[in-house]
């Protein structure tokens, strides 16, 4: 509507069927209307009905309302489409068994951004959803930045925030089974318990620097050398030094490093 106001958007307006424009909305909403197991009826005019407008967009806007009647009908509701011809105009309404709207909603309904008090009660996974996946985010954060369990906490009471809001509703399907959700935080928690844990070691555990990770590690020469020349430790190369002469694919040990030069000494070949 905002592109309309704007005159950004253009119309391409010619003579179209009505009977194609409301089938190819049909056809584009049955994918969510069998997903929530809705019974759809469709009753077409008994004679052809031709308009003067955008195929496109008039699809769109049955679509608009097809979808509508789809997500807030509870599941196993009944939706019907009507079209009709009357004596200058062609009429398409969309009924559903769903929660309908209070008397004087049809005064805002139509406003832009607007969403009636009845569909914000219907849909309370909203709320409930994203809490569970705040949740969920701020337990993995707590996996990959450990903050001694804050983060994991915070995550832990969102989900179960999440759960509640979910299981304290009477709208047919859209409850979550209490003990699912009772499942779900005793996993969140062992999680929990177990990111502390892994925090905690990853804490006690002595830090190794790049020289002490060097020191004791094998490698192998790249070249014939006496005395200084190249070897491969670790993936990557190093410029060695060496008391005896060294071949070109001799494991060797890396004894001490100085700087950027390593001290190694030869491994000797098992059974030999």
């Amino acid at each position: 509507m905002s592109r309309i106001d704007r005159g950004k958007l253009e119309l391409e307006r010619e003579r179209i069927s009505v009977d194609a424009f409301v089938r190819h909305a049909v056809e584009t909403t049955q994918p969510v209307i069998d997903a929530k197991s809705h019974e759809l009826v469709v009753h077409y005019a008994s004679e052809p009905l031709f308009v003067d407008g955008d195929h496109i967009r008039l699809s769109q806007a049955v679509s608009n309302l097809l979808n509508n009647a789809a997500k807030f009908t509870p599941p196993g509701g009944r939706i019907e489409v009507n079209v009709r011809a009357t004596e200058r105009e062609a009429v398409i309404s969309v009924k559903d068994s769903g929660i309908g709207f209070e008397k004087g909603d049809e005064l805002q309904m139509f406003d832009m951004f607007v969403q009636l008090e009845s569909a914000r009660a219907l849909t309370p996974g909203g709320l409930g959803l994203g809490l569970m996946l705040v949740g969920i985010a701020f337990m993995v954060g707590e996996l990959f930045f450990p903050v001694y369990g804050s983060l994991g906490i915070g995550g832990a009471i969102a989900f179960v925030i999440g759960s509640v809001i979910l299981i304290d509703t009477d709208i047919p399907g859209y409850g979550v089974p209490v003990s699912l959700a009772l499942g779900i935080a005793a996993a969140s928690a062992a999680f929990l318990f177990l990111v502390i844990g892994m925090a905690l070691k990853a804490h006690r555990r002595p830090v190794v620097s790049g020289h002490e990770e060097l020191i004791g590690s094998t490698g192998e020469v790249l070249e014939d050398f006496e005395h200084e020349g190249w070897a491969r430790v670790h993936g990557e190369n190093w410029r060695v030094r060496s008391a005896a002469p060294l071949k070109a694919g001799e494991r060797v040990r890396v004894a001490a490093m100085h700087g950027l030069l390593l001290e190694v000494v030869s491994v000797p070949k098992s059974g030999g």
